[in-house]
Order: structure tokens, then sequence, then C-alpha cells
């Protein structure tokens, strides 16, 4: 745009140049022409005219510059104002991307909450159905029906990421497991081994979802090291 102008004003300018030459050659060519002379002023009347023509006359070249410069100024100030617009629409698009990454953040919480909630309420079940199967001991025909049940509930489980702790070695291991009880011995060499398994644990992204529940030794004349989550409450 800036280009086009800059042709569109040498074209202006070379135009007002010729016409200039046209007039002030018509001026003297009148100035030339022999004529009365005027009463105060002793000159031919067409000097005197050319004399006050030209005291009077606007310079074209200046109107034409000065309209160009008015031109240049109100499209520096146009320019102006469209950058300020852009980095206005820059800034709010940014705000809205932010915006819109806080949301997801927050809806991919929300909905994680949601789901540990469900899978909690899951085990809870799962362990229902555990000590159900040993109520049922007496009858196997429930008992299986109850194992089936619990096993299809495992695989449910299985497929949201979460899997139990299983077997672990018979020394107490305070990482996976948690002592909901103490069964006192006489063996020294069974001090701080498991008993037994009460509540299964289990992992959820390789990580400890739920200790596993566990009942462990402790030799009479050990010391107290060990507090189990009865005691504690």
């Amino acid at each position: 745009m800036t280009r086009t102008l800059l042709q569109n004003r040498t074209g202006v300018l070379q135009v007002s140049n010729q016409i200039s030459g046209e007039e002030r050659e018509i001026d003297l060519q009148h100035a030339n022409t022999p004529g009365p002379e005027d009463s105060q002023s002793g000159q031919p009347a067409a000097q005197e005219w050319v004399d006050s023509s030209s005291a009077g006359e606007t310079d074209p070249l200046s109107h034409v510059t000065g309209r160009m410069d008015a031109i240049d100024k109100h499209l520096g100030t146009l320019t102006e104002l469209f950058d300020r617009r852009l980095r206005y629409d820059a800034a709010k698009d940014k705000a809205f991307d932010n915006l819109y990454e806080k949301m997801k953040q927050c809806e991919g919480d929300f909905q994680v909450s949601l789901k540990m909630g469900l899978i909690r309420s899951l085990l809870l079940l799962y362990d229902n159905m555990a000590k159900t199967e040993v109520v049922f001991a007496g009858s196997p025909e429930m008992q299986d029906r109850i194992t089936v049940l619990r096993e299809e509930l495992l695989e449910v489980l299985y497929a949201e990421g979460i899997e139990p702790i299983g077997p672990l070695g018979s020394a107490y291991d305070r990482k996976l497991q948690e002592a909901l009880n103490v069964l006192s011995t006489d063996d020294a060499t069974e001090d701080g081994t498991v008993a037994k398994v009460v509540r299964e644990g289990f992992y959820a992204a390789g990580k400890v979802l739920r200790a596993q529940g566990v009942i462990v030794r402790r030799y009479h004349g050990s010391s107290p090291a060990l507090q189990t989550s009865q005691g504690a409450q």
C-alpha cells in the first residue's frame, strides 16, 4: 500500500509541475504584451496583473505534499490500532487456552476421584465375598458360587489396572503390609513374621493402593516394635 501511495505521489507532483510551468509561461506572455499603463504605478496593466496573481497564488506542490503527509499520518494511526488489536486478540486467545487447560485438568482429576471411590467400594465388596466364602465352608456348592463371583470381580479390577499384592515372604513388610493384629510366640525365630493374611492388598499403576492386612507374630521377649492399626486406634 505504501509503495502505491509513493507512486501516486510522484505522478501528482509531475502533473503539478507541468501545470505550474504552463501557467507561468502564459503569465509571461501577458506580461510582454504592450498595454495601457496604470495611472498610479506607471507599469503596464498586464505586468501589474501578473505580479498580483503571483503574489496571491497557492503552490500546488505544497498543497499536494500536505495532503500526502496527512494521509501518511492517518495510515500510521491505523497501523498502530491494527497492531494493538492483534496483540489484544493474541492475549485473549492465550487466556482462553489456559482456562481450557485448567478446566480439562479439573475434569480429569474429578473423574479420577470418582473412579477411585468406585474402586474402593469394589474392594470392600471383594473383602465381604472372601469372608462369605469362609462362612460357607461347610457348603461347597454355595462356596463355589461365591468364589466364581469373587473371581469375576477380580477380573473387573484387573481391567481397571488394579491387581492384588498376592503372596509375600514370611517376614513382615511395612511398605506392603499393615499389621491388623499381633500374635504372641515363644519361638524367637518367628518374631516379626506374618502368621496370616486377613485382608488382601492391591496395587494401582504399580503403587500400593491398599496395604495387605496381616497378623504378625511377636516374641515374648522382644520389644514392642510393632504397632497394629487396632492398637493405634
